[in-house]
């Protein structure tokens, strides 16, 4: 059974990148502070996958793979999805075991520009 957890986003000033950061916690408390302020916290999931590092793979983070391909991490109808050239590929456990997580899209949107 997959651990429901996420993170966010946060932007605290509308139209600025001043103070932002990536917020961890309870889902609870994420979930609450998303709708208290959704204009200010972007929600992501954990897909319950981790990289050949063991780091935990969210939804909107970049990860590559040996061949150096960058893809995003996405939830579609509700399955874990790694987004690459416009084509959706449904995460599996063997598969993402060849992947490094290497930022997210908020963060380091140009990771997704390097192929």
């Amino acid at each position: 059974m997959r651990e429901i957890k996420f993170r966010a986003w946060y932007t605290p000033f509308k139209n600025h990148n001043i103070g932002q950061e990536m917020k961890y916690g309870s889902a609870g408390s994420i979930l609450t502070f998303a709708e208290m302020s959704p204009e200010k916290y972007k929600v992501m999931q954990y897909t319950g996958f981790k990289d050949k590092n063991r780091v935990e793979i969210y939804e909107g983070d970049i990860i590559k793979n040996d061949s150096d391909n960058h893809f995003e991490v996405r939830y579609i109808d509700g399955l874990s999805m790694i987004v690459f050239k416009g084509f959706k590929y449904i995460m599996l456990p063997k598969m993402i075991e060849d992947f490094t997580v290497i930022g997210n899209i908020y963060e380091n949107p140009e990771l997704l520009e390097h192929k």
